[in-house]
């Protein structure tokens, strides 16, 4: 069983985010996408951001890849180092709160140096 998870950090609009680095298989940027390629998920249409409209400062193309499932996702304000937590430091989305986010990708929670990080499967993207 697991006792880290290994977390690519990154923000938008003054929310941070995290999720597991594992089927994160590349960075890029967002430039580099060809116009119209299929599978190019925006983050936020995903979990319904409530302060429209929603303005990525870096937005960067991260490409996910896991069994058949391969798509690019994209996200702003990447942080450069991988943070590792235990697994022991994760909470769950309190009853009230989680009720209204089941149909998003959110997960979880994990408070980080005085700031709550929403954790994100990236695997429900593409959904």
């Amino acid at each position: 069983m697991k006792k880290d998870l290994t977390l690519l950090l990154f923000n938008i609009m003054g929310i941070d985010f995290g999720m597991d680095v594992e089927p994160v298989k590349a960075m890029g940027h967002v430039d580099a996408l060809v116009d119209g390629k299929s599978g190019i998920i925006w983050f936020h249409e995903k979990i319904n951001l409530p302060r429209p409209p929603v303005v990525y400062e870096f937005p960067r193309a991260l490409r996910i890849e896991t069994g058949k499932k391969r798509f690019y996702l994209i996200i702003d304000k990447p942080r450069d180092m991988p943070l590792v937590i235990p697994i022991k430091e994760i909470k769950p989305f309190p009853v009230l709160v989680e009720q209204f986010l089941h149909a998003t990708p959110l997960w979880a929670v994990c408070p980080i140096n005085g700031r709550i990080l929403l954790l994100v499967d990236p695997l429900k993207m593409c959904r």
